[in-house]
């Protein structure tokens, strides 16, 4: 059924490709105001998501260490 629906999708893209070209605020003019807020925009989001799962790998990474330091201290 997922490889009916691929065929289908790859068709179609195939059939119609202007379907698949950028949007008009990416096909614009790169030097454009909207285009910048676009890119900074991806810039800004990027950069939460990556802040955020950093912060889950240090909690994550502080919880290891504070377990080896009880494992330790029980000893």
């Amino acid at each position: 059924m997922k490889q009916l629906f691929y065929s289908f999708l790859g068709l179609i893209l195939f059939v119609f490709p202007r379907i698949s070209l950028a949007c008009s605020t990416c096909f614009g003019a790169p030097d454009s105001p909207q285009a910048q807020g676009v890119r900074f925009a991806m810039i800004s989001l990027l950069g939460v998501t990556g802040l955020v799962l950093g912060s889950f790998g240090a909690f994550f990474i502080f919880l290891i260490r504070k377990g080896r330091e009880i494992r330790r201290n029980s000893q």
